[in-house]
């Protein structure tokens, strides 16, 4: 792959039962994660700071090309990664079939959804979790964040919200107020 696109790889993360899917829905906490593991996304946070050196990246998208292969699982542990030393918002932009707020504990909206058709703010839908270098949870380090927005109620046209002026608007926006967006 770095090769044929002259790239460079930023991280390689192992497959362990720790990352998996099934794993993750019956410890939602993200927090049981192999050292191997949390040493790919403290180098994935790390490359990511120092890969451009003329300018900050300051938003990031984590994508694949199909179903289940571990978008929520990466995005989520890299922003983790990252909180404790960066002021880093998660935005869960998945609005067909999301599962981050039953994994995470979190609210399931209001989200990305309500923003983009100006039915909450953002400051009205971000959700604050405490998080330490490994997860987060009782053992957090004390004033160490990681903010998250998730996407809300499932709406009819999720690629038009996407694709929006709004969407656009509102990347400007998060970018202006964090030091990393992780979509």
């Amino acid at each position: 792959v770095s090769e044929a696109y002259d790239m460079p790889i930023l991280a390689t993360v192992p497959k362990e039962p720790g990352l998996d899917r099934e794993e993750q829905q019956r410890s939602p906490e993200f927090t049981s994660l192999k050292f191997g593991s949390q040493e790919a996304f403290l180098t994935l946070r790390s490359s990511l700071r120092y890969f451009n050196v003329d300018e900050d990246i300051s938003s990031v998208l984590v994508t694949s090309t199909v179903a289940k292969e571990g978008k929520s699982t990466v995005a989520w542990n890299l922003a983790l990664a990252a909180a404790p030393t960066s002021r880093t918002l998660l935005v869960d932009a998945d609005m067909r079939e999301s599962d981050l707020p039953s994994r995470t504990g979190l609210d399931h909206s209001p989200g990305l959804a309500e923003i983009l058709t100006n039915q909450t703010t953002v400051a009205k839908a971000v959700q604050t979790v405490r998080v330490g270098q490994a997860g987060h949870g009782p053992a957090a380090e004390p004033g160490k964040t990681l903010d998250v927005l998730v996407s809300g109620k499932h709406p009819p046209n999720p690629a038009d919200l996407i694709a929006s002026d709004a969407m656009t608007e509102l990347l400007h926006e998060l970018e202006a107020s964090y030091d990393l967006v992780i979509f």
